[in-house]
C-alpha cells in the first residue's frame, strides 16, 4: 500500500506516523481504530484515503499539526514535546 516517496516524503510520513501512533500506543488518549477514524474524518476522506502510505508531504504535516492540537487541547502538550519534528516548529499554545 502507498506510493512511491523520496527521502523527504519517507521523514514526513515517519513523523506523522510517530505523532498519531503516540495517541493510542503510548499514551492512550484513544484507541488505534479511533485514532485511524478520527484521522479520516479531520482529514476529510475515507479510511484507505486518510492512509500515512498515501498522503504527500502537505498531508503529513496536517496529520502531525492535528495531533499537536490534539494534544494541546487535552492539556497534555509536555506529553509530546520530546518527538523529533524536523522543523516543523511546534509552538506552545
Amino acid at each position: 500500500m502507498g506510493n512511491l516517496a523520496n527521502k523527504t516524503l519517507r521523514t514526513l510520513r515517519s513523523l506523522a506516523h510517530q505523532a498519531l501512533d503516540r495517541t493510542w500506543d503510548l499514551d492512550g488518549i484513544i484507541t488505534r481504530n479511533e485514532a485511524y477514524a478520527w484521522l479520516a474524518y479531520a482529514m476529510d476522506s475515507d479510511e484507505y484515503s486518510a492512509h500515512i502510505g498515501m498522503m504527500d508531504e502537505g498531508d503529513c504535516l496536517k496529520v502531525v499539526d492535528m495531533v499537536h492540537r490534539l494534544y494541546v487541547e487535552a492539556g497534555l502538550l509536555e506529553k509530546i514535546r520530546h518527538l523529533p519534528v524536523g522543523g516543523i516548529g511546534w509552538k506552545d499554545e
